[in-house]
C-alpha cells in the first residue's frame, strides 16, 4: 500500500510531493539539480517505505497504549470517570467537541492527554543516553562515554519527586500545569520522548 502511496505521489506533476510527512521525506529522498551537479539522495525508497512504517505502527501502538490505560484507570476511579463525563457536559452540552475546543477540558487534560496516565503507564518502559563529556549532577560523577539508562516507571513513582502519593492516581498533581505537578519541574519523562 505504502509503494502504491509513493508511486502515485512521484508520478504526480509539479515538483511537490505534499506537505505531510511523506512529502517531506520523498523531497529528501529524490535527486535534484543544482546548476552542473546533481545532489545525492540521501534515503532509499527502502528506508522511506521503512519510516514510514515506524511512524504509522508506533503512532498507532503508543495511542491504542495511552487510551487502553485511560480506560483502565477510569474503571478502577470512577469518580474520575463521573468528573470528565460532567466537565463534557458543562462545556459542551449537547454538542460534540472538536478539536478547536478541546482545550477546555481541563480535568480531561490531567488525566487523558499525557500527563497522569502517562505518569503511571508511559509507552516506554526506559531510555538511553550516553554522555558526550565528563559531567556532574549532584554528587555523581560521569566519565564520557558512559551509557545510562532512564527507567521511567521508577522515576515516575519516586516519592521523593511526586510527593507521598506517588504511588496513586491523582490527576490533580497536574492542575497548575506540567512544571508544577512535581517538586522537579521536567519530572514527566514521557512527554519527552
Amino acid at each position: 500500500m505504502l509503494v502504491q502511496v509513493i508511486q502515485s505521489r512521484l508520478g504526480s506533476e509539479g515538483s511537490l510531493y505534499g506537505s505531510d510527512l511523506l512529502g517531506l521525506r520523498l523531497e529528501a529522498c529524490i535527486p535534484t539539480e543544482h546548476g552542473d551537479q546533481q545532489q545525492q539522495i540521501s534515503l532509499s525508497m527502502d528506508e522511506i517505505i521503512h519510516e514510514c512504517k515506524t511512524f504509522i505502527f508506533a503512532g498507532h501502538e503508543t495511542t491504542a497504549l495511552l487510551l487502553t490505560w485511560t480506560v483502565f484507570l477510569l474503571s478502577v476511579y470512577p469518580e474520575w470517570q463521573e468528573r470528565l463525563r460532567k466537565e463534557v457536559l458543562r462545556e459542551f452540552g449537547k454538542d460534540n467537541p472538536s478539536g478547536d475546543n478541546l482545550s477546555k477540558l481541563k480535568e480531561m487534560t490531567m488525566v487523558l492527554l499525557v500527563l497522569e496516565t502517562l505518569r503511571f503507564y508511559g509507552p516506554a518502559v526506559f531510555t538511553q543516553r550516553k554522555t558526550m563529556t565528563g559531567m556532574a549532577a549532584g554528587e555523581i560523577e560521569t566519565p564520557k562515554g558512559l551509557g545510562i539508562i532512564i527507567p521511567f516507571a521508577i522515576m515516575h513513582r519516586d516519592k521523593k519527586v511526586w510527593g507521598d502519593d506517588a504511588d496513586e492516581f491523582n490527576p490533580l498533581r497536574f492542575q497548575n500545569g506540567v512544571t508544577k505537578a512535581a517538586k522537579v519541574p521536567h519530572a514527566l519523562l514521557s512527554t519527552h520522548n
